[in-house]
């Protein structure tokens, strides 16, 4: 690990050949690095929202700091869409007493989900299913290199990807048979499927008890997520981004009270 991380010092100091260097380990293994929050993670630096924590020690910071200051002590935190289980991982570490529960259906992903939470000795709940509108199975998109963009929807209208059958499951339906805590807090990013998610999540929605939702979408889209829980009484804001990591899309915080973050 030790060797690790100084290559990855060298390339986030864009030392020449360091990135050249790091790809040629990564031919065999998957480097071992800890992010700036203290999380150990397996990373692969041929894919891109890997690179991204390489590169910036993070991955889109400014959700985890805005989900710092949200949480509550006990508080249940869902993270549907967790993939390696960077905020899952990372809220757990800083807040113990809190109830994670992670939401994976990528096969190989979920896989790594689970070797990260035992490598940093970490007690959350994985659930290796996409959470929808309806229980029932769908298939996943594959995109290779580009493991945060797998999801339930073929954006790129490539016939060539390969799909995985997955289980879906509403998130009430969870809820209903006891198979997670009703949540207080949640993050989301499915790739486009966040307002199925939701609709599967209609009286956890209507409830009192969750505080925030944060999800990404695009700056100009109106009319699906945002719209679909303004009229749950939410209220929203932007949050600024700190990497530069697609920056055609904006994470949002979503709450009943309009929370001022601050990072």
């Amino acid at each position: 690990m030790i060797f690790d991380e100084f290559v990855a010092f060298l390339v986030r100091n864009r030392i020449p050949g360091a990135m050249r260097l790091c790809k040629f380990l990564a031919a065999n293994r998957r480097l071992e690095l800890a992010t700036k929050h203290g999380v150990k993670l397996s990373l692969d630096p041929n894919d891109s929202g890997d690179l991204s924590v390489i590169v910036n020690r993070f991955y889109e910071e400014e959700v985890y700091l805005a989900l710092a200051e949200i949480l509550e002590p006990n508080d249940v935190f869902w993270d549907i869409g967790a993939n390696l289980g960077l905020n899952a991982l990372t809220v757990k570490r800083h807040f113990p007493d809190i109830k994670v529960y992670a939401f994976e259906p990528n096969p190989l992903t979920f896989k790594l989900l689970c070797e990260s939470a035992q490598k940093n000795r970490l007690k959350i709940e994985l659930n290796q299913v996409a959470l929808s509108n309806q229980d029932a199975e769908s298939e996943l998109y594959i995109h290779p290199g580009l493991s945060g963009r797998c999801g339930l929807h073929n954006w790129d209208e490539n016939p060539e990807l390969k799909t995985e059958t997955v289980t879906t499951a509403k998130g009430d339906s969870l809820i209903h048979h006891g198979t997670a805590k009703r949540p207080d807090i949640i993050k989301i990013d499915v790739e486009g499927h966040e307002k199925p998610v939701f609709e599967g999540l209609r009286n956890t929605l209507e409830g009192n008890s969750l505080r925030a939702i944060i999800f990404e979408d695009a700056p100009d889209d109106e009319r699906g997520v945002k719209t679909f829980l303004k009229s749950f009484g939410f209220r929203i804001q932007s949050l600024r981004r700190i990497d530069s990591h697609n920056p055609s899309l904006v994470n949002y915080l979503a709450t009943r009270n309009l929370l001022s973050i601050n990072y």
